[in-house]
């Protein structure tokens, strides 16, 4: 997974941080997600040297299920591969959703303490405004490299594996009516590392077997095997589909899933979210229908971030594995570690533990496709590598 430019995690190692994780979905005060820079201080105003200074954290959830939203009725499954990932546009604010429902370090408001005991500095853990927990995004924010704004460097390295047919997401959607609201879907996911084919008609299909090299084309057809070890069940028609469903609904076109954990490899390496949610604005219908803005977030056990990040390419090779990267691997590591930020588990927020996970969010955008046969796994890098903290 070559890239050209995959230097900025090395850069911002050294320097005082990388690239901003601004999530397309973005925040409004009353939850909901939206574009644009919303992340900002609103609400703040001038205060005189007398006077209090207003509250400004107004903290972002997704949206919750309305009153009259009735059964939904159900209705078809559709199948999504994710077409591009987001982790972070150069010079854009880190955002995501307020996970432990505190705005950490704003003195404004109560609780502004850290759910949990920091590793670094209080302002090292400090939540973006709107008691955004983004804590991966945060490093990445105050990089040091020329890129373009709204260059997104971090990505570049997972969206080149989409558009050659090596790495998606499938994400399979049950039971949606196609309305605005709908109170009771299904989700699943499962890691593919094999476009299988391409073509809607049976008789010109392309397959993997015939040696071709097979690029995405977005239109519907494209088959996706999933990894070795997906929990798969026989669907309608005689499709197979992801086993691990969660309940989630669909309010004002908005996909919301959450789910105790979200698993997934991304670069080899193997991560968690705990107590993660899946949202997504559902755009057009039928056989046009598409996830985009959406995001995955939650909370990772920072020792699987470090192997994340380690799988990252710096000159043409995997950091973890090349010699002459070596001298990165403790960098990266420590400031993985002192990203910590929240515990792993929400239920002991404010319990006076150590930070033991980074709060963490991936933006992306999926269209439809096809989960297909089982296919291959990625190969393990550096599978002795030490990624465990030094407390």
């Amino acid at each position: 997974m070559a890239i050209s430019r995959f230097a900025f995690f090395a850069a911002a190692a050294i320097g005082s941080g990388v690239v901003a994780c601004q999530l397309l979905v973005g925040v409004n005060d009353e939850g909901g997600a939206t574009r644009g820079d919303a992340a900002t201080n609103v609400g703040q105003k001038p205060v005189d040297e007398a006077g209090p200074t207003e509250p400004t954290c107004n903290p972002v959830h997704p949206p919750d299920r309305k009153a009259d939203m009735g059964d939904g009725g159900g209705g078809p499954s559709y199948m999504f591969a994710v077409r591009s990932f987001l982790l972070g546009p150069h010079g854009q604010s880190a955002v995501g959703y307020d996970l432990d429902d505190r705005c950490t370090g704003d003195p404004t408001v109560t609780p502004s303490d850290s759910p949990c005991t920091p590793y670094a500095p209080l302002d090292t853990v400090t939540d973006k405004p709107h008691g955004l927990d983004n804590a991966f995004g945060k490093m990445l924010e105050d990089s040091p490299i020329d890129t373009d704004a709204g260059a997104d460097p971090g990505a570049i390295n997972l969206n080149k594996e989409v558009k050659g047919g090596r790495l998606s997401v499938l994400i399979n959607l049950v039971d949606y009516n196609g309305e605005a609201d709908d109170d009771y879907v299904t989700a699943a996911i499962a890691t593919s590392h094999q476009l299988s084919s391409i073509g809607c008609d049976p008789d010109a299909s392309i397959s993997v077997d015939s040696g071709a090299k097979l690029s995405p084309q977005w239109d519907g057809c494209d088959t996706w095997s999933y990894a070795p070890g997906t929990p798969v069940i026989e669907g309608t028609g005689g499709v197979v589909v992801p086993a691990d469903v969660w309940k989630g609904y669909v309010v004002d076109h908005t996909l919301v899933a959450p789910v105790e954990t979200l698993s997934f490899n991304l670069g080899g390496k193997m991560f968690s979210l705990k107590d993660a949610v899946l949202t997504g604005q559902l755009e057009g219908s039928g056989s046009k229908l598409q996830l985009t803005h959406a995001l995955f977030t939650g909370r990772v056990e920072a020792s699987e971030l470090v192997g994340f990040a380690s799988r990252f390419e710096l000159n043409g090779e995997i950091i973890c594995e090349a010699p002459k990267n070596a001298g990165m691997l403790p960098v990266i590591k420590r400031r993985v570690c002192d990203a910590r930020d929240i515990p792993l588990r929400k239920a002991d927020d404010g319990k006076g533990q150590k930070c033991n996970a980074v709060s963490f969010a991936l933006g992306f955008d999926a269209e439809q496709a096809r989960m297909g046969r089982e296919g291959p796994a990625p190969p393990d890098a550096c599978p002795t590598l030490d990624t465990a903290c030094a407390d």
